[in-house]
């Protein structure tokens, strides 16, 4: 991924790629869920364990998730197959309005 993207996610992301059939499948039955499942697990963990943040660090997680937002909003790859499917006004208006606001 770009160093433009990889801003937005975490060192430990799980990025896949999978060939199309039975490889797939297996990968995701056997690999990949198992990754997934560990990895939702200890977000559920940290998350219920998780304290209030000071106002400075709030402020800087909302940042931080405007900048993603907008990245998605002006990058989103969907774009063109949304605007054959809709047409242009459309997509846009589903983009920046309902999709990716901020």
């Amino acid at each position: 991924m770009s160093a433009d993207v990889a801003r937005f996610f975490s060192p430990g992301v799980i990025w896949s790629k999978l060939p199309k059939g039975e490889t797939s499948d297996f990968l995701i039955a056997n690999q990949l869920y198992n990754s997934f499942k560990e990895y939702l697990d200890l977000y559920l963990e940290i998350l219920f364990e998780s304290k209030e943040v000071n106002i400075e660090l709030q402020k800087e997680l909302i940042n931080g998730q405007n900048n993603y937002l907008k990245y998605r909003r002006d990058n989103d790859p969907a774009r063109p197959m949304l605007s054959s499917l809709f047409g242009k006004e459309f997509t846009e208006s589903l983009i920046k309005e309902v999709l990716f606001t901020t």
